[in-house]
């Protein structure tokens, strides 16, 4: 379960790195929701390794990113508020979903551990 869920993470760092790689407005204009996508990509690789901490980290980070991303589109006037809502809720469900795995996974790994003890 432990590896099922790190390779799941995979897919949010990947898009991020190639939405850093491959588009130049992200590059020359980033912004805050690419800023903050950044933390959360970061704060991902650390659940790896701390996952009950960092998991917690991850799922508070994905409800700040989906209240940047629809603030952001609202304030720019370029999309409806339905759109917005639809875009921020598919770009942070993952961070969300992510965060609370790792979050379980470690409740998990510390039941284990005091199991063990036990016997």
């Amino acid at each position: 379960m432990r590896w099922t869920i790190r390779l799941l993470s995979l897919l949010p760092i990947l898009f991020y790195l190639s939405l850093w790689l491959f588009n130049e407005d992200v590059r020359t204009q980033p912004t805050l929701a690419i800023f903050f996508q950044a933390v959360l990509t970061v704060v991902l690789l650390a659940a790896w390794r701390w996952e009950k901490t960092a998991g917690r980290l991850v799922m508070i980070g994905g409800l700040v990113f989906f209240v940047i991303l629809i603030a952001g589109a609202l304030v720019r006037g370029d999309m409806s508020f339905m759109a917005a809502l639809l875009a921020a809720w598919m770009l942070a469900l993952p961070y969300a979903v992510l965060g609370w795995l790792f979050f379980n996974l470690g409740r998990q790994s510390e039941r284990d551990a005091a199991a063990a003890a036990d016997r």
